[in-house]
């Protein structure tokens, strides 16, 4: 319930979401005063949500910086890898699809064949509302064992629907192999929701952000005034993990 409700309200903070009532309210209403001041609120917002550099600002407040994979200087007993790489369920399924956030998988075998980890804990079970997408946290498993990663050091937690059960989950399979030293892979602007919630499973660890906006954004200063489609879809991505923090926070899951 808590799952299926999660992505109406989520529907809803979007602001893509917020303008097109705004578009529908002013094509709609038959009181000239209100079609003006709703279409104008409508370009407003759509200027705002599609600026570069004001997303640029808002997310290098926000995203958790990285550390280097030069600082570090002895191994991790394991590393977590959260979910959101990869597209399951995706037709032809003889291959693995990926989706931007890759690098949360891409990062975590690089660490682990520079010998930077031991072992990886890919975390990630069914989803779905109207039918069942297979576990991201197998394919990813097959797809590992493919390029060479030795099955060994694969772990598996298929279980979880979300960022609080990925930590709760992780933490029962880190706490039973006695793991000591635990890096937590996940895209940078996810990384303060998911720390936080490993904190409250009282596993200790340290956070490796990867994604960070600020590498996709363009550097050239002049593009970075021109409006961009795209930064609508990284507005969703903060916003929802902002209304995520409030949620779980007051859920206690962190």
């Amino acid at each position: 319930m808590f799952y299926i409700l999660s992505k109406v309200l989520y529907f809803i903070i979007n602001p893509l979401t917020w303008i097109l009532v705004l578009l529908f309210i002013a094509f709609f209403t038959k009181k000239n005063k209100r079609r003006k001041r709703t279409l104008g609120a409508a370009i407003c917002l759509l200027l705002f949500f599609t600026n570069p550099f004001l997303f640029k600002k808002i997310a290098q407040w926000w995203e958790i910086s990285p550390i280097t994979m030069s600082e570090i200087t002895e191994p991790y007993d394991v590393a977590i890898v959260l979910g959101g790489y990869s597209k399951p369920g995706v037709v032809p399924d003889d291959r693995f699809h990926l989706r931007s956030a890759v690098t949360r998988l891409s990062t975590a075998v690089e660490l682990y064949q520079s010998g930077k980890v031991k072992k990886l804990l890919l975390s990630g079970g069914e989803v779905g509302i109207t039918h069942k997408i297979p576990s991201e946290a197998i394919k990813a498993q097959e797809f590992l064992i493919n390029i060479g990663v030795d099955s060994a050091d694969i772990i598996i937690e298929n279980q979880a629907r979300n960022t609080h059960e990925n930590a709760k989950y992780s933490a029962q399979l880190i706490k039973a192999n006695d793991y000591n030293k635990v890096l937590l892979i996940t895209s940078a602007y996810h990384m303060r929701r998911s720390s936080a919630c490993l904190n409250k499973e009282e596993i200790s660890h340290t956070p490796f952000s990867v994604d960070l906006f600020d590498a996709k954004l363009d550097s050239e200063i002049f593009n970075q005034f021109l409006p961009k489609i795209a930064i609508f879809f990284y507005w969703e991505a903060i916003i929802r993990e902002w209304f995520g923090m409030l949620t779980y926070k007051a859920m206690g899951y962190m």
